[in-house]
């Protein structure tokens, strides 16, 4: 079974392997970069800055069964364009 949920500190090294399997314009191999993003999702979901294109919502695919990430996407509010 798969959840989809919000994105968790504890998630970082998952997410390293899996952009080191598969090349991801959004998700590059590289753990300080992940980790920003991380950080930056967990930010705006707590407390959403109100210029709408700075909101980026990170997402990703658990595997229950093993317990690991096999799956991301990142959402990048905006309004209007």
């Amino acid at each position: 079974m798969f959840l989809l949920r919000s994105v968790r500190e504890n998630d970082l090294n998952n997410l390293y392997e899996l952009a080191s399997q598969v090349s991801f314009i959004n998700l590059p191999a590289d753990k300080d970069i992940i980790e920003k993003k991380i950080s930056q999702s967990l930010t705006c979901f707590k407390n959403p800055y109100k210029e709408f294109y700075k909101n980026y919502y990170f997402f990703v695919i658990e595997d229950l069964e093993n317990n690991s990430v096999v799956g991301a996407s990142m959402i990048h509010a905006q309004h209007g364009t």
